[in-house]
């Protein structure tokens, strides 16, 4: 839970950074049921996708991706 809580803050943090700079940027929020990146890469260890960095990225942008 703390790595989901560090996650949010900075990724909060980096997306008042790029509007202040008036960077465009679509906004991501945080999902009800987001899945840590760290719990992504040790759930991808456990069901042997872990040489697959493909496989890693995909579940990734599936938890993450709004």
């Amino acid at each position: 839970m703390d790595e989901l809580n560090f996650l949010y803050y900075v990724f909060e943090v980096e997306q008042i950074m790029y509007s202040d700079e008036g960077v465009d940027w679509t906004y991501i929020t945080r999902g009800a049921g987001s899945v840590g990146v760290l719990s992504t890469l040790d759930d991808s260890g456990h069901m042997g996708t872990a040489a697959e960095p493909a496989s890693f990225c995909a579940q990734l942008h599936q938890n993450w991706v709004v």
